[in-house]
């Protein structure tokens, strides 16, 4: 496990989300990540962000419909 966090931590997240050329869903949680996933607009602005405030850590297990009908939504 500490093999993967140091992995994740070390990944230039910034130089790889900047290439990205895709429309871009994030969906955000109020988890630990809340503050810091909003820094996503600055590399990549034109993506769709949700905020799922009512919900923290596990979104897709503890809200799995409301994720399927914004992803859904969002293929659409």
């Amino acid at each position: 496990a500490s093999w993967g966090m140091h992995a994740a931590v070390r990944y230039p997240a910034q130089q790889r989300l900047a290439l990205v050329t895709q429309p871009v869903l994030l969906l955000r949680s109020a988890d630990e990540f809340w503050e810091s996933t909003l820094r996503v607009r600055e590399l990549l602005p034109t993506a769709r962000i949700l905020d799922f405030s009512g919900y923290g850590a596990g979104l897709c297990e503890t809200a799995p419909e409301a994720v399927a009908d914004a992803v859904a939504a969002f293929l659409r």
